[in-house]
């Protein structure tokens, strides 16, 4: 999302920061200019996702060890329907 978002948003906020009336890309750098400043933004995306990631699976393996333990070795006697 943040390659195909950070683009769109640099262009936005150029629009609304410029005086002129009807800028081009080409007034504002380029193409090249508009992933200028990706480095943070997709750094913290890694971050978050390694981090929901990690979560999701730790919780997992915790809840299945709890009813793996819970009903005596046996997956199948969870009660959950």
């Amino acid at each position: 999302s943040v390659f195909i978002g950070h683009p769109f948003d640099t262009y936005k906020v150029r629009l609304q920061t410029s005086i002129k009336s009807s800028p081009g890309t080409a007034a504002f750098g380029g193409v090249n200019s508009l992933f200028r400043g990706m480095g943070p933004p997709l750094s913290t995306a890694v971050a978050v996702n390694a981090l929901i990631f990690s979560s999701y699976g730790a919780s997992s393996r915790i809840w299945d060890d709890y009813f793996y333990r819970r009903n005596n070795g046996t997956v199948e006697n969870t009660g959950l329907k």
